[in-house]
């Protein structure tokens, strides 16, 4: 269901959380500054990464691997100088 969503959403990234060479599930985020201003909510940070979808799988939790992603989510926000990397308040 992220892939298919992410494929309609052009400011859309969809990144693979790797435990060496195993999957164990995914993180989606939105860079805001891509969307046109009109898509961008009077409550949404236009200047930040937004992490919509943060999934890992039933035996890789309680393990730290959506901590890392949280953390390598921010590195990259920053990477690409977005300020502020916000989330849904659902992480």
């Amino acid at each position: 269901m992220t892939l298919a969503e992410a494929a309609s959403e052009p400011a859309a990234y969809v990144f693979a959380i790797w435990a060496g060479a195993t999957r164990v599930r995914l993180i989606a985020s939105i860079d805001m500054t891509e969307l046109n201003p009109a898509e961008v909510a009077p409550e949404d940070e236009p200047e930040a990464i937004f992490n919509w979808r943060l999934m890992i799988d039933r035996e890789h939790q309680r393990q730290g691997h959506g901590t890392t992603a949280i953390r390598w989510a921010c590195d990259w926000g920053q990477a690409t100088g977005r300020p502020r990397v916000a989330r849904d308040q659902a992480l």
